[in-house]
């Protein structure tokens, strides 16, 4: 039995190897050697049930701030009502009892975050 897949016609067209071009040095994320800061600051997150937009979104500059023992705080928790095409947050509804967390948290160094929306500014 033949598969679609099987009837496409396939073209093999053979190219030199090229060179890949680098990324030059300031472009470059270094992570650290240790990263026991990092882990100590997703602990926190973990054990006081609270998100961070580091996480959630994805973001590639998570262990630079997590590194510096900041970390932004989502303040309705895993979810964001804005659906930006390059964030990884999923909608769900909003916890009733993240305040309490978020204060209970005390870390040294905190931002409570929320996207801020151009129609929303005086």
């Amino acid at each position: 039995m033949l598969t679609k897949m099987a009837l496409i016609p396939v073209k093999t067209v053979v190219t030199e190897r090229q060179e890949l071009l680098r990324k030059p040095e300031w472009m470059k994320i270094k992570l650290p050697a240790d990263s026991t800061r990092i882990q100590g600051i997703k602990a926190a997150m973990r054990k006081n049930g609270l998100h961070s937009v580091c996480e959630e979104a994805s973001c590639p500059n998570l262990s630079e701030c997590f590194n510096h023992g900041t970390a932004t705080f989502m303040i309705l928790g895993a979810i964001c009502t804005r659906r930006c095409p390059f964030c990884d947050v999923a909608p769900r509804p909003p916890d009733r009892a993240r305040r309490q967390r978020a204060g209970k948290a005390g870390a040294n160094h905190r931002r409570h975050g929320a996207a801020l929306r151009g129609d929303h500014l005086g």
